[in-house]
């Protein structure tokens, strides 16, 4: 069992590499238990969750902690409450599903966020975090 020295240091690692993202960034300030500017982005497409899959790959002791991903927002909620999900679609390599998945998840919490704009189309704009 690795000690807890350990895991930091692969985290640590981890963060200063090339494969992050905000969302990704988010799930480790969390699980370090770093404060932050109150922000928490949220996987948005499947590179962003490629970036946080690959994250909890990197720090598997993380994967049974994903639940306090969920207390971040709705948004981190509704994505955790279907991650395995997300995930095995996701080792399909089919982005365009993930996305479309995703979606599909995020569209009910987008539907109440008063910070979003809904274009139609598919397409949004937000104002202000997350």
């Amino acid at each position: 069992m690795p000690t807890a020295r350990e895991i930091a240091d692969r985290a640590n690692a981890w963060i200063v590499g090339r494969d992050t993202g905000m969302s990704s960034q988010a799930m480790w300030a969390v699980m370090m238990g770093v404060e932050t500017d109150g922000s928490s982005p949220h996987p948005r497409d499947a590179a962003d969750l490629g970036r946080c899959i690959r994250l909890l790959e990197a720090v598997p002791e993380w994967r049974p902690r994903l639940k306090e991903m969920a207390l971040v927002n709705g948004y981190w909620a509704a994505l955790v409450a279907h991650w395995d999900e997300l995930e095995a679609l996701y080792a399909e390599g089919d982005w365009a599903a993930v996305y479309r998945r995703m979606g599909q998840i995020l569209a009910p919490i987008e539907a109440k966020d008063r910070s979003v704009v809904n274009l139609g189309g598919g397409a949004s704009v937000r104002f202000g975090r997350p």
